[in-house]
Order: structure tokens, then C-alpha cells, then sequence
């Protein structure tokens, strides 16, 4: 059996909460970004991550979403492995957010 390490999570409330004071970062594909996004929001797709990793591990928390969760949560994990000690995944993605009513913009 292999081990897959989980990433730390945190709900669409608390973020929404946090939103002021923390970095989030959206990974999804450009089409995803702009049919809704999280205001103040940083888009950089998940395969441009390594290009913004230097900047990302420097700051003191960062929060991933994608769609559902998964894309995000393999973000989380790799900056958690790379050293980032609150690199976080938004639990259930935009779809979570979204089944909230919370802000979303185009």
C-alpha cells in the first residue's frame, strides 16, 4: 500500500474570512479563471507554478483552489514538501465556494 501524503485544508468560510490578509493563488487553466474567480485572487495555473515557487515558499501562507480541490490540494503538498509551512488547500475548490454564495468575479 503507498502513502499519499494529504494536503492541510481549510474550508470556503475561513478563507473568505482570511481573504484579506492572505495570498490565494487560483491553479485552474485560463477558460476555468475567467468563467469566476475568487476577488484578489492570483492566477498562476498549476504548470506555472515552479516559475512563482521562489516568491510563493517566501510569503507566510498560501492558499490553493481549483475546481473541486485536487488540483490545488497536489500544490499544497508540493510546497508543504518544498518547506512551506502554511501552504494550504481551499477544501472542495470554487465548487465549495461557490455552494456558499460567496463573491465570485469574472
Amino acid at each position: 500500500m503507498s502513502y499519499l501524503p494529504q494536503p492541510k485544508e481549510i474550508d470556503a468560510a475561513e478563507v473568505n474570512r482570511r481573504r484579506a490578509d492572505t495570498v490565494i493563488v487560483d491553479v485552474r487553466e485560463d477558460w476555468e479563471w475567467d468563467s469566476g474567480h475568487i476577488p484578489g485572487a492570483r492566477h498562476i495555473p498549476l504548470g506555472d507554478l515552479n516559475a512563482a515557487a521562489a516568491e510563493l515558499l517566501a510569503l507566510p501562507e498560501v492558499i490553493f483552489v481549483c475546481h473541486i480541490g485536487s488540483r490545488s490540494g497536489a500544490a499544497a503538498v508540493a510546497f508543504t514538501n518544498a518547506g512551506h509551512p502554511n501552504a494550504l488547500n481551499l477544501a472542495g475548490g470554487m465548487e465549495a465556494w461557490e455552494s456558499l454564495g460567496l463573491p465570485v468575479e469574472n
